[in-house]
């Protein structure tokens, strides 16, 4: 796991950049080394042909701790060089294959593996990778840069380009650090965060920055730029199986995908709520490690939020070496301005993934499993069970007078509207469409309400620049639809990279086997309807782990859910009053300080159509916008 950059263009562009900078702009990725590269054609006095690159990497030793494994990485000829970021599982399998093609290693572990197939098979080597990984691979005498991001977009990969060059990194501030991009402020991305708490891929905060696709590659020579996708979320016909052979065939890959992800040359652990994606990890590592596995939890004061004692009766049927780390309040608002400046980009959802990456991290973890994705995949949120009922009532709202439900769209805009007055409206509004109804169950501020926080035109919500969250095509099975909806949109925009960047914070790795995209395409490929019999919750999960407790499958899903409430109300209160009610630069501009201080005193008066959610939501975007200095836009 590491920090990549990378640039290609004309040897007057690349010397403006400052890809030094870009490295120490990542650091908390990679604390074990970093390096840099440039085209030896830089170095001529005629700056030699365009275009050319330059490279840059930051290191978190996790396989093969080794000088051998350092980055970039060139081969022997000097042709080809390599920046990579995450981690190729099934490397070993892709070494021999290349070994039996005449290939010999220096190292051990996956990036050498990486590079080799790439110089081997080009695009088609990034087919053959089982894991997570954004990589920049350059071809020196073709002057040909090769992008590419995993299938889920477990690792983040941002570009930008333009006439003189692209550029590329693994987080949005190394790209502003470098100077390849300008600090100005998207509006299409401001107002994805503003509806659903997180920007929305491809769109960034900063104009012109972009998301590489997830499943996608981009070559680029200089001049033209070739983007395709190699691998896209699978939305056939459901197959005919029978539950037995169901439950059978996900034992297999979760026994293998567990398996493949404790490879690792420094300590791990496994992140353990007590809940069921997180035990069944527990129950799957402890079977294949040849030692005791450490688990790990973060426990509460607030024992409504506390799941300490689940977590240790699943530790200790698994024989795992447990870790309890007990975090307060004072604690949490102590470090609030820390997490908050951690942000690569804002988030209403990435101050618990800080707290507990930052407390594991103090415990000597350098490498984590979580139970992410399980809920999405195995169809483990309640709205799976209501999904097909609202779309049904909401193709029945297209008889219901357009006036009505203007009407009724106007009282869901008042500062008074509950939670769930609003939804139900934004569901009516959605015309029985399934992509339609899924983004209205995410939507965290209505466009109405954006209106109100922020009045600029230029950032109000327009017809013209919407974007459906939908996956591209749907399969007819609502269940399966909701799931693809969940992974493509609240997982990817919002889990996905709070988990990345909030963890690398703290320099460390966390591994997401439940996201395996061979276990994915299988379950993906099951009736929707078999994901929601049985006994319980993510029933499928559980009869696939039978080692489990059958109270873990039937007790009440909480997930990690930070007391943020009482924190609000307590020892965070005043850096949150001090970020919403004494805007300045940037947010002065953009944000109603009046509707802003009225979401404030919503959520103080106890009104509960003002969560902490959103008001987490405003204040990690006002500190966002301080901390990178944003202009607006002309």
């Amino acid at each position: 796991m590491c920090g990549i950059f990378g640039a290609v263009g004309g040897s007057s562009w690349l010397a403006g950049l400052k890809p030094d900078r870009a490295i120490e702009a990542m650091a908390h990725r990679g604390p074990n080394g970093s390096g840099t590269w440039r085209s030896p054609s830089l170095a001529a006095p005629d700056g030699g042909p365009s275009p050319a690159c330059a490279l840059g990497h930051t290191r978190l030793s996790i396989i093969d701790l080794s000088d051998a494994a350092a980055q970039p990485m060139t081969t022997a000829a000097g042709r080809y060089t390599l920046v990579y970021n995450g981690e190729v599982y099934n490397f070993a399998e892709i070494r021999r294959e290349l070994e039996g093609l005449g290939e010999s290693f220096i190292s051990t572990g996956d990036s050498e593996v990486v590079l080799k197939a790439c110089v081997r098979w080009g695009e088609g080597a990034i087919e053959r990778f089982r894991g997570m990984f954004a990589l920049g691979f350059w071809d020196e005498s073709e002057r040909k840069l090769l992008l590419a991001r995993d299938r889920l977009g477990i690792k983040p990969l941002y570009l930008v380009s333009g006439p003189e060059g692209l550029a590329f990194a693994s987080e949005v501030r190394a790209l502003l650090a470098a100077g390849a991009a300008r600090r100005v402020l998207s509006p299409r991305g401001l107002l994805g965060y503003m509806r659903f708490g997180s920007v929305q891929e491809p769109d960034t905060l900063i104009a012109g920055v972009q998301s590489l696709p997830a499943g996608s590659v981009l070559l680029y020579d200089g001049r033209e730029t070739r983007e395709r996708s190699f691998w896209a979320l699978p939305a056939g016909t459901p197959r005919t199986i029978s539950r037995q052979e169901a439950v059978a065939g996900i034992r297999e890959l979760l026994h293998e995908s567990v398996r493949l992800r404790l490879v690792s040359d420094v300590p791990f652990g496994i992140f353990l709520s007590g809940g069921g994606d997180s035990s069944a990890l527990a129950a799957l590592a402890s079977a294949e490690a040849s030692r005791p596995v450490h688990t790990f939890t973060v426990v509460f004061d607030e024992a409504a939020f506390s799941e300490e004692r689940w977590a240790a009766e699943v530790a200790a049927r698994f024989g795992c070496v447990h870790h309890a780390v007990r975090i307060t309040g004072e604690e949490a608002g102590a470090s609030f301005a820390e997490a908050l400046q951690a942000q690569d980009q804002p988030s209403g959802d990435g101050l618990n993934t800080w707290l507990v990456a930052r407390a594991a991290r103090r415990e000597g973890l350098s490498m984590a499993l979580s139970g992410l994705g399980g809920d999405e995949v195995f169809a483990g949120y309640p709205n799976f069970r209501t999904f097909e009922r609202l779309v049904k009532l909401s193709g029945a709202a297209a008889f219901v007078p357009r006036p009505f439900l203007s009407f009724l769209a106007g009282r869901a805009a008042r500062p008074e509207a509950s939670n769930r007055f609003r939804k139900a409206v934004a569901v009516a509004e959605a015309g029985g469409r399934s992509e339609g109804v899924g983004a209205a169950l995410r939507t965290l501020f209505t466009d109405r309400q954006i209106e109100g926080l922020i009045p600029g035109s230029a950032y109000r919500p327009g017809t013209g620049d919407e974007r459906s969250m939908a996956p591209p095509s749907a399969s007819g099975d609502l269940v399966n639809d909701l799931s693809r909806f969940d992974l493509a949109g609240y997982l990817r925009n919002t889990l996905l990279r709070d988990t990345d960047s909030m963890s690398m914070a703290s320099s460390l790795e966390v591994r997401v086997p439940l996201l395996d995209h061979v276990l994915l395409e299988y379950v993906l490929s099951l009736p929707g309807d078999m994901k929601l019999a049985g006994e319980g919750n993510k029933a499928l999960l559980f009869e696939a782990v039978p080692e489990l407790p059958r109270e873990a499958g039937l007790r009440s899903k909480m997930g990690f859910v930070l007391p943020i409430e009482s924190w609000f109300r307590g020892s965070m209160r005043g850096r949150l009053e001090e970020l919403l009610l004494g805007l300045a630069g940037p947010s002065a501009g953009i944000f109603d300080q009046r509707g802003v201080a009225d979401v404030w005193k919503a959520f103080l008066g106890g009104d509960g159509s003002m969560t902490a959610t959103r008001v987490l939501t405003l204040a990690s975007l006002v500190a966002w916008m301080a901390e990178h200095d944003l202009a607006l836009p002309s």
